[in-house]
């Protein structure tokens, strides 16, 4: 992995805060999890909950739920998350 790049949120704007190159074994460890953090994201710009839900089904910390569970945990996230994710209505 060539680096690592996620954001920081200030009361105008997100910013990119990026790190060097991860060492093999934890990179291996982080790269599921910054995919599905990504699909998430680009679910919430789109306002597409389908690729919410895939982002979910993807990510390492669902990996026990059933596909019901993980639609349901979309609900119940979207739902409180409701007045900062304006997209999913």
């Amino acid at each position: 992995m060539n680096g690592y790049q996620t954001a920081w949120l200030t009361a105008r704007a997100p910013g990119p805060l990026t790190f060097g190159e991860l060492p093999e074994p934890i990179a291996g460890f982080v790269q599921p999890h910054a995919q599905a953090f990504g699909m998430v994201v680009d679910a919430c710009r789109h306002g597409n909950r389908t690729l919410a839900v895939q982002a979910l089904r993807l990510d390492p910390l669902c990996a026990h739920l059933t596909g019901e569970q993980v639609r349901r945990l979309a609900d119940e996230l979207l739902g409180a998350h409701r007045s900062y994710i304006r997209c999913f209505g």
